[in-house]
């Protein structure tokens, strides 16, 4: 998506909602990444509402629910159309001979994909059973019914559909690892290699996460719970950990300033965000000269590929990655590994959940 002059203004009445939206999402202690898209989504659909023929969230049918999902498949562009006063004062402009100078908010999408399009969908969808819910005590409620039926706007995600994340070797992990000198760099591969954090995790991790005499790593999880982490590979992540934080306590601007996070942004009182960390890792990927389709979230399937590949325990792994359902995990681990380590059919069986915890000798 791209816009002229920031992402366009929507009428208050709109935003009221949405905030009201995100607002619960943050009560029910969704991740920042998580509010963060759906609030890109859910100002993209309210924008098209507000210039399409509805023009109005309370007026919205299963129509219209359509109209907009062909608009996300087939791509297109949205201006915002000028009230009448404008319309008026831009005529006076040019009787006087002059420009109508005044910008325009444009709304370019590209077509999207099938899976971009089903989140986009949900998103939707939530947010119209919360307001459903929300003015469900109110004498009139405009939002009686959901305009997102589920049978009618369903969409068939097809395998050939799905872009799977590529995994990355322990050859090619080395070889990334070797393509960097700057401590940060090494200590965050470490991390995301070893830790499966995701990147939003690796950003929120303050210099007193490690504990090296439990040999864990302590941070917010997903959804905002606390979680302890006893890490597989312990000492060389300590080993980086240590050069890192050794370099930094030298540095001119960390002795003016103390930071609590690990990786704090320039001013220092933030952490570098997760996009900033994203372009920094796949630069880093394209000067290591790894296939393009490797991306920073391949080093998290690795981390499932080959901690299943040492402990045989898909629910130790789910466990370790924190997720909620095993299915999920089934998803990050690569068939293709499996084969390669020539593993029996008994033992390579993912779909397992039979096999007992190992012990806490595995990584000592």
């Amino acid at each position: 998506m791209k816009n002229t002059g920031g992402f366009p203004a929507i009428k208050p009445s709109h935003q009221k909602c949405l905030d009201l939206y995100l607002k619960s999402l943050e009560q029910h202690n969704r991740s920042v990444h998580t509010e963060l898209n759906y609030e890109s989504d859910l100002k993209k659909f309210l924008f098209w509402v507000e210039h399409s023929a509805v023009k109005n969230l309370s007026r919205i049918k299963g129509q219209e629910i359509g109209r907009y999902l062909e608009f996300l498949a087939q791509g297109g562009f949205l201006t915002q159309k000028p009230t009448f006063l404008q319309r008026i004062w831009g005529l006076c402009l040019i009787r006087l001979g002059r420009k109508n100078l005044r910008p325009r908010h444009n709304l370019k999408q590209a077509p999207l994909g099938v899976g971009s399009r089903k989140r986009h969908l949900s998103a939707i969808n939530n947010f119209f059973e919360f307001l459903r819910q929300y003015h469900s005590d109110d004498w009139f409620n405009p939002f009686k019914t959901n305009p997102v039926r589920t049978k009618i706007h369903q969409i068939a995600l097809k395998e050939k559909d799905i872009v799977h994340t590529k995994y990355i070797n322990p050859a090619q992990f080395e070889v990334l690892l070797e393509s960097t000198q700057k401590r940060d760099l090494k200590l965050a591969l470490c991390l995301l290699y070893y830790g499966g954090l995701r990147l939003h995790e690796l950003v929120g991790l303050t210099i007193e996460a490690l504990h090296p005499p439990s040999k864990t790593l302590t941070f917010e999880r997903k959804g905002g719970k606390r979680h302890q982490l006893r890490l597989q590979s312990f000492e060389k992540v300590e080993q980086y950990w240590e050069i890192y934080l050794f370099w930094r306590q030298r540095q001119k601007k960390y002795l003016a300033q103390r930071s609590l996070y690990l990786f704090p942004s320039t001013d220092l009182s933030k952490p570098l965000t997760v996009r900033a960390w994203a372009s920094r890792l796949e630069r880093l990927i394209d000067k290591a000269g790894l296939p393009r389709d490797i991306t920073p979230h391949s080093l998290r399937k690795a981390c499932a590929t080959e901690l299943y590949l040492k402990t045989k325990d898909l629910l130790f792994v789910r466990d370790y990655l924190n997720h909620s359902d095993a299915k999920v995990t089934q998803t990050y681990i690569d068939t293709q590994a499996l084969w390669e380590n020539h593993s029996p059919l008994e033992e390579s069986q993912v779909l397992s959940e039979k096999s007992s915890t190992p012990t806490e000798t595995l990584w000592s």
